[in-house]
């Protein structure tokens, strides 16, 4: 099938396989973070997982996200730390 984008709602991991799959599908990739974080949902970077959940790689793609989309309300509830 043929898809125009690739999006990805949630946290970090679900996040960072939309990207890595955008890289390599060469689709665009809307971002939609549901926790608020560092700046990871809009940063050039992956971080690749094993199928067991460990660390395997970090994924350097060569640009940001094309959209993020983002709930201000869900950064301003946020708790300090």
């Amino acid at each position: 099938q043929k898809h125009d984008v690739i999006v990805g709602i949630g946290g970090g991991k679900t996040l960072d396989t939309a990207k890595a799959v955008a890289f390599y599908t060469k689709i665009p990739v809307v971002v939609v973070p549901t926790i608020a974080s560092t700046d990871a949902p809009t940063s050039a970077l992956a971080v690749i997982y094993t199928p067991e959940g460990e660390f395997a790689e970090y994924l350097m793609i060569p640009k940001n996200p094309d959209m993020v989309i983002m709930d201000t309300s869900v950064i301003a509830k946020a708790p300090v730390r």
